[in-house]
């Protein structure tokens, strides 16, 4: 657990939230998670990008995607259904970009996520990311 974490709650659960990621207590320490869609956090992770969809402004980072709700105020939301495949069309161009892989599409870039059941999906990160 990083030491500057800041505990942020949801329905009764305490999370801790640091450097993007949300931890959830398990047994005698803690777990990273995927955040429930509605929390809130006052301030975005470092290395965010925003990702306009359907005229919409989201910010993602690490698999979550927030919308602004007031100044300091970012709501966690579903990922938006225009903003993911399922799988990759083929002559997809792979990247590394500061050590992460990302799939490139014209200019759209895609990073793949895994649920916890195992399903895989490639969600849109950004465009011109380099």
């Amino acid at each position: 657990m990083p030491r500057n974490n800041t505990v942020v709650v949801y329905s009764g659960v305490s999370y801790r939230y640091a450097n993007g990621y949300y931890y959830k207590p398990h047994r005698s320490g803690y777990v990273v998670v995927t955040p429930p869609v509605g929390l809130r956090v006052r301030v975005l992770p470092v290395g965010y990008t925003n990702v306009v969809i359907g005229g919409r402004t989201y910010f993602y980072f690490g698999g979550v995607y927030y919308i602004q709700e007031q100044p300091n105020s970012y709501k966690i939301v579903e990922i938006p259904k225009e903003a993911y495949l399922i799988a990759l069309p083929a002559g997809v161009e792979t990247i590394t970009i500061n050590g992460k892989r990302y799939y490139k599409i014209d200019n759209t870039y895609y990073e793949k996520l895994v649920s916890e059941n195992g399903t895989e999906r490639y969600v849109l990160v950004g465009e011109k990311m380099q």
